[in-house]
């Protein structure tokens, strides 16, 4: 058995503490609010049915690329059309505190090259379906609760904010979700959170799966975050413990301000650190991967309909990450093709985004990245790539909120002595159109 190391000066996030204080935030919470709760199921008798929602988001997405660099099944050609098509229902609330949340995701191929790889975009080559419901439990603003399986994603409004390391950014049809229990409390501008998670689905994962340890026993992750929104200004604070894997720590922040007329600034900020606990610690650290590290930053100049923009990004040690439940794809510099987070590598960006109707954008971003394949440093990665953009939302009439998005995108990668060749040529597109579509 894998004895789990004791490290002198790192924040050790014991799982029986982290136990004690999710159990005793929300309870405490929970027991100044009791009078308001109270007052609610004396005096309100809300319609659950008429204050029920239900919503099918249609989601339409293209991907077609070569990716020499990914290996099989999930390369090196990719070919994959989907359809997903997904409903989200919300009960009322019983006395405005009990209700419901549930969801069913389909996710249905149109068309795949059976000799190519659809890229997690399917379950290998096959359709599939996630569902997943959760009891609401909402007894004041600082103390709301869900109980079951709920929605991490914030970029498909499962979440206001991308609250760091609970946030699980999907780059599929499928939106990410987490089984267990999460705690939100709202007190102004401060927003907090708690979750514990023994289970993950969405995003690349086609199935649900039980969170794990890096030697591979079901081990479920702890989190912490906050969240500060006083609206120009953003910052926000999370941590997370696995045990026998990570503890990480992550920090992001924004602030907005104008400069002169019709036009303002905006500076993004975040940083990520993530070092091995137990049984990861004692088989990583042979090679010398005990931690790694991201730090990335992005200014952008808006003014009248076009937004200037440059970006940074630097990673530490690359370790397994899938291994270790650990994303490090959190630069700003975006590419659809090239790695910005392979060893020791930084990352380069400006681009240019032109808004050539109220409702139509097209961009260019130019990215280059130098680092190297592995921990040994073996062979050195310089890459330059292009992306080219072009996105349209309906904002008025019965396709109201409906959303195109085209990208184009041509890379190369030097890699000199490298098993995959000195050259890598790149090419990737990407075709995605949404719509919103309100049941009741």
């Amino acid at each position: 058995m894998f004895k789990q190391k004791n490290i002198d000066g790192e924040f050790t996030f014991h799982k029986k503490a982290f136990c004690l204080l999710l159990a005793m935030v929300p309870v405490s919470l929970i027991a100044t609010s009791t009078n308001a709760a109270e007052d609610k199921l004396k005096t309100t008798a809300p319609n659950v049915v008429s204050d029920s929602s239900l919503n099918m988001r249609l989601i339409n997405e293209y991907r077609n690329a070569d990716k020499p660099s990914a290996a099989p099944p999930n390369g090196p050609k990719v070919d994959a059309w989907t359809q997903g098509v997904m409903f989200d229902f919300k009960s009322g609330k019983v006395a405005d505190v009990v209700g419901v949340e549930s969801n069913l995701y389909r996710v249905q191929k149109l068309s795949a090259d059976p000799d190519k790889s659809t890229r997690w975009y399917l379950d290998g080559h096959d359709s599939f379906n996630l569902a997943g419901v959760a009891a609401v439990l909402d007894f004041a603003p600082a103390a709301q609760f869900k109980v079951g399986r709920f929605g991490t994603d914030a970029g498909y409004g499962s979440l206001k904010y991308p609250v760091p390391l609970i946030h699980s950014a999907s780059q599929r049809v499928m939106p990410t979700m987490a089984e267990g229990v999460l705690w939100q409390g709202d007190f102004d501008e401060l927003h907090l959170y708690a979750m514990y998670a023994r289970a993950y689905s969405g995003g690349f994962i086609t199935d649900w799966t039980d969170e794990y340890a890096y030697d591979l026993d079901k081990t479920p992750r702890y989190n912490l975050a906050g969240v500060w929104d006083s609206g120009a200004l953003q910052l926000m604070l999370g941590a997370q413990h696995q045990q026998d894997t990570l503890n990480q720590y992550m920090t992001r922040g924004s602030y907005t301000w104008g400069v002169g007329d019709n036009a303002k600034m905006k500076a993004e900020g975040l940083g990520l650190y993530a070092r091995t606990t137990g049984a990861a610690s004692d088989i990583l650290s042979a090679k010398g991967l005990d931690d790694t590290y991201l730090v990335t930053a992005k200014l952008s100049y808006i003014f009248d309909k076009t937004t200037l923009f440059a970006s940074v990004g630097h990673t530490g040690d690359k370790l397994p990450n899938r291994s270790l439940r650990l994303d490090t794809d959190y630069t700003f510099p975006f590419d659809l093709s090239i790695d910005r987070n392979l060893q020791d590598m930084l990352s380069l960006q400006a681009g240019v985004n032109y808004n050539i109707l109220p409702t139509t954008t097209l961009g260019v971003a130019l990215l280059a990245t130098d680092g190297y394949e592995d921990y040994t440093k073996a062979v050195a990665v310089e890459g330059k790539s292009v992306n080219f953009s072009a996105m349209h939302m309906v904002n008025s009439g019965p396709l109201k909120g409906f959303k195109a998005m085209a990208i184009l995108n041509k890379a190369k990668e030097y890699r000199e002595g490298s098993a995959l060749g000195d050259t890598l040529n790149y090419y990737d597109v990407k075709l995605r159109f949404s719509y919103d579509l309100p049941v009741f």
